[in-house]
């Protein structure tokens, strides 16, 4: 689910060896509905399916934390403390998850992740109106991650990697690490953006530079060894 669109990937096969069969964008103008769903899956709806749900980056906050424990059951609730001041919500209206990065001399590396109750219980709804139920609501920056894992990654790749991803009018920018997601950023601009000369594309390379000069306060000497371009069109050279 976007702000302008709802997309739906369908695959079959292992998880080693994926067959993507369908891709499908129906546009939105006001809150996506069960009629767009529909559409999307006519024709294309099959038994026993797992169903995985990716909200938007822009409509989820990420914080990468420090913690000085490396055991499980006090990392859970120093994420859940230190993670209500990372949000503008009320505890209660706040879903939120983690992933572990990186363990190192007794302190844990966490990308936080956290959205309002509502977009999650809007998402759910809609999709139980058509009897489909989630096995997991994720952020974008997740499921970049699980295309970089399935599709992006090569011998030839050296990580850190940054993955950029143009799509119709946004650019989703995320730093991939110890097979989590360091950094991840929304960029309101998209393919004719980038397209429009050499320049623009220069304050794209810029966009990755900013990216990277905020990580480097909180994790000093990580650095992007590789940038993986990808999306939808393609860019001029």
């Amino acid at each position: 689910f976007t702000r302008s669109s709802v997309r739906m990937l369908l695959m079959e096969g292992s998880v080693s060896k994926p067959k993507i069969l369908a891709v499908r964008v129906e546009p939105i103008r006001d809150e996506p509905n069960a009629q767009i769903l529909q559409r999307l899956l006519n024709g294309v709806r099959p038994a026993r399916a797992q169903v995985r749900c990716a909200v938007a980056r822009e409509q989820v906050i990420t914080r990468l934390l420090k913690l000085p424990t490396t055991k499980p059951e006090e990392l859970a609730k120093m994420v859940a403390l230190t993670g209500k001041v990372q949000v503008p919500y009320p505890p209660e209206q706040v879903v939120c998850d983690f992933q572990v990065l990186e363990q190192q001399a007794g302190v844990t590396t966490v990308q936080f992740v956290a959205c309002h109750q509502d977009l999650v219980e809007r998402h759910l709804k809609l999709l139980q109106q058509l009897h489909l139920e989630p096995s997991d609501v994720v952020p974008s920056s997740w499921g970049l991650l699980a295309w970089y894992r399935r599709f992006g990654k090569t011998p030839q790749i050296r990580e850190p990697v940054m993955v950029l991803n143009v799509d119709a009018d946004h650019t989703h920018l995320a730093l991939i690490h110890h097979g989590g997601v360091v950094l991840s950023r929304s960029l309101e601009a998209g393919l004719r953006d980038w397209q429009a000369g050499s320049e623009t594309l220069t304050s794209l390379a810029q966009e990755v530079e900013r990216s990277l000069s905020g990580l480097r306060k909180e994790w000093p000497g990580l650095e992007a060894q590789t940038v993986l371009l990808t999306g939808m069109g393609a860019l001029e050279e």
